[in-house]
C-alpha cells in the first residue's frame, strides 16, 4: 500500500472507531483528529512557557 490512499485508510479507521457515535455525537473528517502533543511545554523556572522568538505570543510546544 502507497501513500495515495493514506487520507482514505485515514478516514475509514476514524469512521470505524467512532462508528457508535456517528451523526449523534460526532461526524468526523479527516482535518477533526486531534494529535496528542508532547507531554512537556517548556515551562521556565518563573513559571511561564517559552515562546517562538518571531512571535512572542504563541508558546513554544514542540
Amino acid at each position: 500500500m502507497g501513500h495515495t490512499s493514506s487520507m482514505q485508510i485515514q478516514h475509514g479507521n476514524v469512521t470505524s472507531i467512532l462508528q457508535e457515535e456517528i451523526p449523534h455525537l460526532t461526524i468526523p473528517f479527516v482535518d477533526d483528529v486531534p494529535i496528542k502533543g508532547p507531554p512537556t511545554r517548556y515551562e521556565l523556572p518563573d513559571g511561564t512557557f517559552e515562546t517562538i522568538p518571531k512571535n512572542p505570543g504563541i508558546p513554544r510546544f514542540v
